[in-house]
């Protein structure tokens, strides 16, 4: 059979033609109400989002400090990286703050000195004093500055930090 016998039996040809919708490539799309107002409902839930997780993230008692950052810092870095990047974020100000008013009940004194409560953290972890407000903000009531021994200490490890691991059965 042929194409000519197809077409005269058929009455017609045995492809549709394809039919695609062009436009000159000098036109531009007309931004509309919708689009726009498109725009403005997606630039405000960004902007709400990115509200909400900043609040979220700089309370220092939501569960991503706990669950989330932690179990990835452990994994990606080592423990003495790990210690250094803890120092730079404390030190930049984009550390969780504690927001909370300690109780009243948790106040002391030591050596004259009114402390909001007795939890607190030993030389050691700041030993330049870098992040003296980084660590207060986390909520600690006195923060010892410095090194545990008085002369700096000859290296003999790459790694200074280790981690203790334990698990409960």
């Amino acid at each position: 059979m042929s194409f000519r016998l197809a077409r005269s039996v058929l009455g017609r040809p045995l492809g549709r033609p394809v039919h695609l919708p062009s436009r000159p490539l000098s036109t531009r799309a007309s931004i509309g109400p919708t689009s726009a107002a498109k725009k403005v409902a997606y630039g405000s839930l960004l902007a709400t989002g990115t509200t909400i997780f900043l609040v979220y993230y700089f309370d220092s008692r939501s569960a991503i400090h706990q669950y989330v950052f932690p179990p990835i810092l452990r994994y990606v870095v080592d423990a003495e990286t790990g210690h250094k990047l803890a120092v730079k974020v404390l030190r930049s100000g984009w550390a969780p703050k504690d927001v909370g008013k300690d109780d009243e009940r948790l106040a002391v004194e030591l050596w004259g000195t009114q402390l909001s409560n007795p939890i607190g953290l030993a030389a050691g972890f700041d030993k330049d004093g870098e992040a003296i407000d980084g660590l207060f903000d986390l909520g600690f009531g006195w923060v010892e500055v410095g090194s545990v021994t008085p002369k700096p200490q000859v290296v003999y490890a790459p790694i200074q930090v280790f981690d203790c691991l334990m698990s409960y059965h």
